[in-house]
């Protein structure tokens, strides 16, 4: 039976060094997933409906993806933030998607919140990841 590990929180809590050490622990049997690059030309507005719109067909993708990689692989990790979209899906129900998948189908599912209270730590990640190319290939600039 597959297993879907979802891992969520704000951008520099965690996520991606948690999902890189079970990754490491499995292997090839694992599979990290997380919303590809979208980019859009913000003039200073994340409330735009340009934004909005990219944002929503990049957790539609990496729903999409999360379906196929559990057909072919025991261990999928999902990376993401499920924050709430203005006028669109809430972050609290992307989450319910995948926990209504896991049920359909009958898979184990591991919902795991990661929080970093340490401001300066997570000021630190997110000057770090925005000097370097992020893994999905693009950023929000």
């Amino acid at each position: 039976m597959p297993t879907l590990v979802v891992i969520y929180g704000l951008p520099g809590a965690g996520k991606t060094t948690i999902s890189n050490k079970i990754k490491e622990q499995f292997g090839d049997a694992a599979e990290r997933l997380f919303t590809r690059a979208y980019k859009v030309e913000l003039k200073g507005d994340r409330s735009s409906e340009v934004y909005l719109d990219a944002k929503e067909d990049a957790y539609a993708d990496l729903f999409d993806r999360t379906q196929e990689a559990l057909k072919a692989t025991p261990l999928v990790l999902v990376e993401g933030t499920f924050t709430d979209v203005p006028g669109r899906t809430t972050g609290q129900e992307k989450l319910e998607s995948y926990i209504g998948l896991a049920e359909k189908e009958n898979y184990q599912l591991l919902l795991l919140g990661v929080s970093c209270g340490d401001k300066e730590t997570i000021e630190s990640r997110i000057i770090i990841r925005e000097s370097i190319e992020s893994e999905s290939g693009g950023s929000l600039k």
